[in-house]
């Protein structure tokens, strides 16, 4: 990635947490207007990937989900503009389920959300800080939506272009963008401490 701005790196913490947002079935499911194979199975791939190298690690991992358990919910004033695809959240709509193979273990953390983001609304921020956790490792879907801070392959946006450019921002402004390996070398350098 082109670097613009002459920033320094930020170190990666010695007591990190993984955060999951968004990996359900609607991405996966052909029968749902949110499947984009090409981008979203990869993605998965590199998403079970860090969560199994997280559990190994004992590294916390907490998943989060959009939940729209009434029509008036919070997050649903923009059905209007996106009624085909806000419906994917709702509560009884299996496509609101996890991912194959993303399924939360009973010692994890789901948290249920409204909004776009995993901490408006929701416990995320007293959770990390009670917990000491001093850095966080992000997945999910979609970049340019509920991600916004994330690893190069584990994430996924319906264009590449838009994926890119996301996290381009990200990585200028507030956050490590970086290579699956490379997650894989910080967490092993964690566990070895």
């Amino acid at each position: 990635m082109t670097r613009c701005y002459g920033k320094n790196q930020l170190k990666f913490g010695s007591k990190p947490a993984l955060i999951v947002i968004d990996v359900v079935k609607a991405y996966h499911d052909p029968s749902s207007p949110l499947y984009a194979p090409e981008r979203f199975d990869t993605a998965l791939v590199s998403i079970k990937n860090l969560i199994e190298k997280c559990r190994s690690a004992s590294i916390p991992v907490i998943y989060t989900s959009v939940l729209f358990d009434s029509p008036v919910s919070g997050g649903k004033w923009y059905t209007e503009k996106l009624p085909n695809v806000l419906c994917c959240f709702d509560k009884d709509n299996p496509h609101r389920e996890f991912a194959e193979g993303v399924e939360p273990r009973k010692d994890e953390l789901v948290l249920l959300k409204q909004y776009s983001s995993s901490f408006f609304g929701t416990s995320l921020s007293s959770l990390l800080a009670s917990n000491g956790i001093d850095c966080t490792i992000v997945c999910g879907y979609s970049t340019s939506g509920c991600v916004r801070a994330t690893v190069r392959e584990a994430c996924g946006d319906r264009h590449a272009a838009v994926n890119d450019s996301n996290l381009f921002d990200m990585s200028q402004k507030f956050a490590e963008v970086v290579l699956e390996e490379e997650m894989m070398a910080l967490i092993d350098g964690i566990s070895k401490k």
